[in-house]
């Protein structure tokens, strides 16, 4: 979902689909798999503390929201001027950026959503 972002993204822009911008596609995949991984932890810490799978999933979209928005940011912010002042770098940063904007919706709010469907039974 967050490739989707980046492509709806460049075309909005007209960037092209460039050599730094697929290195920056791969840099999102290893950044959203690190954010999917802290959300899943945290909802099996909170499970093996004896927590109901509701709760649980409640309490790890808000306590990780914090977390990921400012390690958002401060990407975001970082890449700025690379983006801004560079053609070359400008598909690399606009990779990143327009794919935290939507990775960020899927770590707080669909990863959690799907854990629950599939370990509700347990």
């Amino acid at each position: 979902m967050a490739i989707s972002g980046v492509f709806y993204i460049f075309g909005l822009t007209g960037t092209s689909l460039s050599f730094p911008a697929l290195i920056g596609i791969l840099t999102l995949f290893g950044i959203v798999v690190t954010n999917a991984i802290v959300v899943v932890s945290k909802i099996n810490s909170n499970i093996a503390e004896g927590r109901e799978i509701t709760e649980t999933i409640l309490d790890v979209s808000g306590s990780r929201l914090e977390p990921v928005l400012l390690t958002s940011l401060t990407t975001i912010f970082g890449l700025l001027p690379i983006t801004l002042s560079d053609p070359l770098w400008r598909g690399l940063g606009g990779a990143i950026i327009s794919g935290f904007f939507f990775s960020g919706v899927i770590s707080l709010f669909f990863i959690p959503i799907l854990y629950f469907n599939w370990f509700r039974k347990e």
